[in-house]
């Protein structure tokens, strides 16, 4: 402390220190405001007004069901009455249309369409007064694809070859139009369809070892007894059903590995949650041996060394600038500004 300042002075930066900590009070409290208020909106909005819009849909859904139910089953009424020659066919309809369960096609409905993701939970506090080097507030940058090299690297695009459209593609599609391992649906959805195919799969393996066995007892009776056949002409049969039996077990095992990886991905990693922590925790953070900080972003991208070396260096001169002005101003907030090329 500088004795030569006079009481004026010390009595101004006095007022200055307590004006800057009510303004930096002042700001939390608007900030825990405000994030409260997102958060109940938050939850209100997955627990209230989401489960509302579904639960009508559901209703006006059974109420569209109901009445197609009601339709046919008068449309059977009056044909009955007009045409005593249809008088069977329009009493299979009533049947039919009687058969028909709202409850039970809603429940259809939501099987079929449940995604299994899960709602995205509250926002958290970051309490920008305390000094948490490892935080990754501190250290949080744009993402490469907002960056200038992002948008280049991802502007350009190269034209597919002419050969693409008929040459094979890893991700085949089904009859269907969905991809082999069904990757394009949602968690739920992709285990609920890589199950049924193992077990259709599965299903046609024990058909065929089935057949085999059969195969193989006709030729043992054959060869037991020749003036029932030739064994030779069970010989081809056996053949292609062993090619048979061996392609089987191979889909079958392609298959489980899809429903392994399947189980091993959780149910959360495309729900709304997922995105935000991508952008929140998408950066690692290195410490080089001077203890400046060095932040990657983990967007899966390749980054040349010589651009890597580069940005490294800038961000330790320009870091080690603040923390020059750190240690002449003890008063205020510390701004790491962090260079990525």
């Amino acid at each position: 402390m500088d004795l030569n300042l006079s009481r004026a002075e010390v009595e101004r930066y006095k007022n200055i220190m307590t004006s800057k900590i009510q303004q930096s009070d002042d700001a939390k409290n608007e900030y825990a405001n405000q994030l409260q208020k997102t958060n109940n909106l938050q939850r209100q909005h997955y627990s209230v007004a989401l489960p509302t819009v579904f639960n009508r849909l559901q209703e006006l859904d059974e109420k569209r069901t109901g009445g197609i139910r009601e339709f046919i089953i008068g449309t059977a009424e009056v044909e009955s009455a007009v045409a005593p020659i249809i008088a069977r066919c329009m009493e299979g309809i009533v049947k039919a249309g009687e058969s028909i369960n709202e409850k039970e096609d809603s429940f259809k409905v939501i099987e079929r369409y449940q995604s299994g993701f899960t709602p995205p939970t509250d926002i958290p506090f970051d309490d920008l007064s305390k000094q948490n080097p490892d935080s990754p507030m501190d250290s949080r940058v744009l993402s490469s694809h907002f960056t200038v090299k992002g948008t280049i690297s991802k502007g350009v695009k190269r034209r597919p070859a002419i050969f693409s459209f008929f040459g094979s593609n890893k991700n085949s599609l089904t009859a269907d139009g969905q991809k082999e391992d069904f990757s394009d649906l949602p968690p739920s959805q992709r285990r609920k369809k890589l199950q049924a195919k193992i077990a259709e799969l599965q299903h046609k393996l024990n058909q065929e070892i089935a057949t085999r066995d059969g195969l193989m007892k006709m030729k043992m009776v054959y060869e037991s007894n020749s003036s029932l056949g030739n064994p030779m002409t069970v010989e081809g049969q056996l053949n292609e059903s062993e090619h048979k039996m061996e392609k089987l077990r191979m889909d079958l095992k392609k298959f489980q590995g899809y429903l392994e990886s399947a189980n091993q991905m959780p149910l959360a990693s495309n729900s709304p949650q997922a995105s935000r922590n991508h952008i929140q925790n998408g950066h690692r953070t290195s410490r080089h041996s001077n203890g400046s900080a060095e932040d990657h972003n983990d967007d899966g991208e390749d980054h040349p060394d010589d651009g890597g070396s580069l940005s490294r260096s800038g961000s330790e001169d320009n870091v080690a600038q603040i923390q020059n002005g750190h240690n002449n101003n003890n008063n205020g907030y510390t701004h790491k500004s962090m260079l990525k090329s």
